[in-house]
């Protein structure tokens, strides 16, 4: 779709998944301090800010380093806000049923997720000049279903889970 070689494509897919790694453990980390909904609800909320802007950002990029930031900065609000996913789904549930019930929904999300890019591809195939709105969109949408969670769900940082 941007006419980008294959090698900086996989370069890019590098700095990406970096991104994505490094900026999870920071978000786990601070979700030990401000706590899971409020660490997922403000990474949530910045990728609804940022989403359309960056993508458009970009889409419109020439440089490789230039990409290389704007793929830092839409990774690191779209995706390292689920870090604290996995504690808070723990969390939620009885001792009995924690390993099961957290699998089952965590894998429930992965199934789920596996079908945003499908649902980007057939989005873009005939949309050139919106391209860079439509993914944002699909961060959009992903970001308001994670803060819509965590408007539902209670707190669960410092709970009694031997409930």
């Amino acid at each position: 779709f941007m006419g980008v070689e294959k090698i900086e494509s996989s370069k890019l897919m590098i700095v990406a998944t970096a991104t994505s790694f490094f900026g999870t453990i920071f978000v786990g980390y601070v979700s030990q301090i401000i706590g899971r909904r409020k660490a997922m609800g403000v990474f949530a909320a910045s990728a609804v800010i940022l989403a359309i802007p960056v993508i458009y950002g970009l889409y419109h990029a020439t440089f490789f380093y230039e990409r290389a930031i704007y793929v830092m900065i839409v990774v690191f609000v779209a995706t390292t806000g689920f870090g604290a996913i996995p504690a808070f789904l723990s969390e939620r549930f009885p001792t009995e049923i924690r390993n099961s019930a957290s699998g089952f929904v965590y894998n429930g999300g992965l199934f789920f997720g596996a079908l945003a890019p499908i649902v980007a591809l057939n989005l873009l195939s005939d949309a050139n000049d919106l391209i860079p709105f439509l993914l944002g969109f699909n961060i959009i949408l992903g970001s308001v279903i994670l803060l819509i969670g965590t408007r539902v769900n209670p707190e669960t940082k410092n709970v009694d889970i031997e409930k």
